[in-house]
C-alpha cells in the first residue's frame, strides 16, 4: 500500500545517507522494551516512557505519550501510532525530516490495509505531533 503524506514544515537533511538514517531511526524505535503503551510505562523518574535508546526530553516524552493515548480511537493501534510519532520526532532531531513519509510507510506496512484505512487520521496525527514536538523543542 502506498501512502501519501503532507509535510507542514520545511525539511533539512544531514550528510547521513537517507537509507542509513531510516535504518537508524527504525533501530531506535525497535530498541524499545515497553510492553504497554508509553502512557502506562514508567522508566526511572519518568511516569510515561517509550523506553527507547534516544535522548527525548521528559516533557516531550510525556506530551507524545499522552497524545498517542488520548487521540487513539482504538487501544489496539496505540503502539503503531507511538512508533509513527517516535519516528517523526527522531527523524527531525537527526536532520531527516524529509524521510518521515518513508518511515511512516515502513511502520504502516506492519498493519493491515483495512486497519490503516480505518485509522489513517490518527496515524497522520501521530506523525504530525511527533514532528512538531521535535521542531518546537
Amino acid at each position: 500500500m502506498q501512502i501519501k503524506m503532507k509535510l507542514n514544515v520545511p525539511a533539512v537533511l544531514t550528510s547521513v545517507q537517507p537509507n542509513d538514517l531510516i535504518l537508524k531511526v527504525l533501530d531506535i524505535i525497535n530498541s524499545s522494551k515497553r510492553k504497554m503503551p508509553a502512557h502506562f510505562t514508567s522508566n526511572g523518574k519518568r511516569t510515561q516512557s517509550f523506553c527507547v535508546d534516544f535522548d527525548i526530553s521528559e516533557t516531550d516524552e510525556y506530551a507524545m505519550a499522552s497524545s498517542a493515548w488520548s487521540k487513539a480511537p482504538n487501544p489496539s493501534i496505540i503502539k503503531i501510532g507511538e512508533d509513527i510519532m517516535l519516528a517523526a520526532y527522531i527523524a527531525v532531531k537527526l536532520g531527516g525530516e524529509k524521510l518521515i513519509p518513508q518511515l511512516y510507510q515502513s511502520i504502516i506496512e506492519t498493519c493491515s490495509e483495512k486497519l490503516f484505512k480505518k485509522h489513517k487520521d490518527y496515524f497522520e496525527h501521530c506523525a504530525d505531533f511527533g514532528k512538531l514536538r521535535a521542531v518546537s523543542s
